[in-house]
């Protein structure tokens, strides 16, 4: 049977937006000394590309002498993002589908056990996102937690019980060349946000090999 794994922020859903409100939505309901409330969405999307998990945006945010630990930082995040998380047509409002997923998603709602999410991004907030899109595949998200438990992605995915998959597809180079260790075929997209490099390739070379690789696995 066929493993094809995919990056979820950047390659299935621009959730830049959803990400900036997380944090907007927090420094409006906290007081946190030495983080900026001047950021704007246009400068938080030009910074997405260096971040790998939620306390990389300290930075972008830092101000003057940061009192706040990152462990807190954490916390007032994910507290935001639940929040957000509640309110009416969550995922239609935050994550637009990038077309990548447009022509794949018949393919992960027929069939969705050949397919595997994984993401440095908290399941719950993945889960909601593809049910709402006809995608359930709750069993097949290896997510935040797994990640960090375990160090890395490879690592998170080995014990889950995937030592090789068949496709890989993300939207960042180094979780791209630490993927091909496992992965028969690794694929770099250039519709995210990471930077592209000459081995990137767009949504219809992806599309086509998705396609060849989940034919081979139905």
């Amino acid at each position: 049977m066929s493993k094809i794994i995919l990056d979820f922020d950047g390659v299935l859903f621009d959730s830049a937006y959803e990400a900036f409100s997380v944090c907007q939505n927090m420094l409006n309901l906290n007081s946190i000394k030495g983080l900026r409330n001047d950021v704007s969405y246009t400068e938080f999307r030009l910074y997405r590309p260096k971040v790998k998990n939620a306390d990389d945006f300290i930075p972008l945010y830092f101000n003057e002498e940061c009192v706040i630990e990152t462990k807190e930082f954490l916390k007032l995040f994910f507290l935001s993002r639940e929040n957000l998380m509640i309110s009416e047509n969550y995922a239609s409002n935050y994550y637009p589908k990038f077309e990548f997923l447009r022509q794949i998603l018949p393919m992960m709602q027929k069939n969705s056990n050949l397919f595997f999410i994984l993401s440095t991004r908290d399941t719950k907030s993945i889960n909601i996102v593809l049910e709402s899109n006809g995608i359930f595949m709750k069993d097949n998200i290896i997510g935040q937690d797994s990640i960090r438990k375990h160090g890395n992605k490879i690592n998170a995915l080995k014990a889950y019980g995937i030592s090789n998959c068949d496709l890989y597809i993300d939207d960042m180079r180094h979780y791209v060349d630490e993927l091909n260790e496992i992965s028969d075929i690794s694929l770099m997209a250039d519709w995210g946000y990471g930077l592209k490099d000459p081995d990137s390739v767009s949504f219809h070379t992806a599309v086509e090999i998705t396609r060849y690789v989940y034919s081979r696995g139905v």
